[in-house]
């Protein structure tokens, strides 16, 4: 004869001799709930994790086009001929003769000046084609603009030391403007002057009324360096920068990198609009010592 059960038996059978089966209401809530929280952190990280993704792929991709830039217009600057120099009245010309320009016995310092972008006045140095990315395709939505200076560091009055090219890589918003009738957008460097002040920039010169743009590089004209724009008011007039860097003066000549839309023109200035966020991607400063049969002695 099996003797009788003993004790308890409530984990095995509820009131009543019944088996208990599954949970209780209480226990399902309070699983939801934990499920719930543990998912509403998770999806948090994915929106952050798709933007730290974004802006990796933006980086790594605008230094590439950045750095193939600097290669293309150093191995174009070196090979451009005395005959190149002479057709070309404009900024190139400039850059060449700037040896010839003394002052008291010094090269005179010359600032950042446009040597290739989508404005109709740029010099004759890279085709349309040359400044999409990849090389040649007219269709590409991304491209680059380059700046160019002489340095001079030894103050020496017979030489200088060559060229200090400034390259920002674009994705445009705009179709360019070969690639189909219609809409379409000019990347271009535009000139402003500014008032640092830490982290805070203002524009305060007519011709730069409105064009900071959140993404553009606000370079300094005077040296090539530069900082970020990271927060733009809607009037483009006031902006907010990555970090702060020294200048001379209360006020200096910038460049900014923006994108117009030449079809459209602002109604109340006749001038044309600039799409609200800047299409720069990198930018990357770097020097050429190309100096070469162009440079001249004093008096020449």
């Amino acid at each position: 004869m099996m003797a009788p059960a003993t004790g308890n038996m409530s984990n095995e059978r509820a009131r009543g001799g019944r088996v208990r089966r599954g949970f209780s209401l209480a226990e399902l809530m309070i699983s939801i709930g934990i499920l719930a929280v543990g998912l509403t952190m998770a999806g948090t990280l994915f929106p952050a994790a798709l933007h730290a993704g974004r802006e990796s792929l933006k980086d790594v991709l605008g230094s590439i086009i950045c750095e193939n830039g600097l290669a293309l217009a150093k191995a174009r600057w070196a090979s451009l001929t005395d005959e190149e120099f002479e057709a070309d009245s404009g900024a190139l010309k400039d850059f060449r003769d700037v040896p010839k320009r003394l002052l008291d016995g010094t090269i005179r310092p010359e600032p950042l000046k446009v040597l290739a972008d989508d404005g109709p006045d740029r010099p004759n140095f890279l085709t349309g084609a040359e400044l999409a990315y990849p090389l040649g395709d007219e269709t590409s939505m991304l491209g680059f603009v380059l700046m160019m200076r002489p340095v001079d560091d030894d103050k020496e009055p017979k030489t200088f030391e060559g060229y200090q090219l400034v390259a920002t890589s674009y994705r445009r918003s705009l179709p360019p403007p070969f690639y189909a009738p219609g809409p379409h957008g000019l990347v271009v460097c535009r000139p402003i002057t500014g008032n640092l002040s830490g982290e805070t920039v203002n524009s305060y010169r007519k011709e730069g009324d409105g064009l900071l743009r959140a993404g553009s590089p606000l370079i300094e004209r005077a040296t090539g360096s530069f900082a970020t724009i990271t927060q733009a008011q809607l009037n483009g007039v006031n902006g907010m920068l990555d970090h702060t860097f020294k200048v001379e003066g209360s006020s200096s000549p910038f460049f900014v990198v923006v994108e117009i839309n030449p079809l459209e023109t602002d109604p109340n200035t006749g001038e044309k609009l600039v799409l609200r966020l800047s299409p720069a991607m990198a930018t990357m400063v770097t020097r050429t010592g190309l100096t070469g049969q162009w440079v001249r002695s004093p008096g020449e």
